[in-house]
């Protein structure tokens, strides 16, 4: 039998979600993504199926890859330039 590990995932702890903009701070969604990769290691190591909603595994890694390629470059080329004209 498989079970599915589920991770509820949020960019900031309240005080910094409340503090307002903390989906535009690269320290905070850094750490986002680094609590997630324990995580997913965690259940690697212990034997737990992953999923992304209902997406199966390969799916789900290519969902993780895309984002890595595609998405974080974005944000991180986004971020340098707020900080740059702030």
């Amino acid at each position: 039998m498989d079970f599915h590990a589920l991770m509820y995932v949020t960019i900031g702890r309240r005080h910094e979600l409340e503090r307002g903009m903390a989906g535009k701070d690269p320290v905070l969604y850094q750490r986002m993504l680094d609590e997630i990769a324990e995580y997913a290691r965690t259940c690697d190591q212990t034997g737990w199926s992953g999923s992304q909603g209902i997406l199966d595994r390969d799916r789900c890694r290519k969902t993780l890859e895309l984002c890595a390629e595609k998405v974080i470059p974005r944000f991180r080329e986004r971020a340098s330039w707020m900080r740059a004209t702030s």
